[in-house]
């Protein structure tokens, strides 16, 4: 387990399935890489609320992942915040032969049943929650760049027309 995490953080499913128990834990992004390297507000969090089952001796969850996350719009490259609220339900599975015998409309993870590790599973399903390109939601929303950045300047001169001018003074 990586470290920085808590020994609360895996759970043994199966013995909650067989109980037909619920839980419930929340992150923060600080402590889920993959959606730190996304987030620029470090604090927020992310939470899981799941039920788990047992299938044919298979582990089930019906569960909900939650999260406000403060990410950079691309279009403007300013700060935006995104909300997922994502129900879902995974079957967990131990191999892919296993997976392939599931029918193709059940989703399933290939996990250790008996020591899933949730904020593993928390930080996988808000990523594949999240819009593939953060945006927000119409251009209006944008915040304008400076001026400066985005108008040509007045003499109509190229980008580059600066670096021409003072690379011809270096070399005569």
């Amino acid at each position: 387990m990586p470290s920085g995490r808590s020994q609360t953080d895996s759970v043994d499913a199966l013995v909650l399935a067989a109980r037909g128990d619920e839980l419930s834990r929340s992150f923060f992004v600080r402590d889920l890489p993959r959606l730190q390297e996304l987030a620029t507000e470090r604090e927020s969090q992310a939470h899981l609320g799941a039920r788990f089952y047992l299938i044919d001796g298979r582990c089930g969850l019906d569960a909900r992942v939650k999260a406000t996350l403060r990410l950079t719009c691309q279009r403007c490259l300013q700060p935006m915040d995104v909300t997922i609220d994502d129900r879902f339900q995974l079957m967990l599975v131990r191999s892919e032969d296993e997976m392939r015998e599931l029918p193709e409309s059940q989703d399933s993870v290939i996990a250790n049943a008996e020591h899933l590790d949730l904020a593993w599973l928390t930080e996988e399903q808000v990523l594949l929650a999240m819009p593939l390109v953060p945006l927000h939601s119409s251009t209006a929303q944008c915040i304008p760049r400076d001026d400066a950045d985005t108008k040509p300047s007045l003499r109509g001169e190229t980008p580059f027309a600066r670096l021409r001018e003072l690379m011809n003074k270096q070399f005569s």
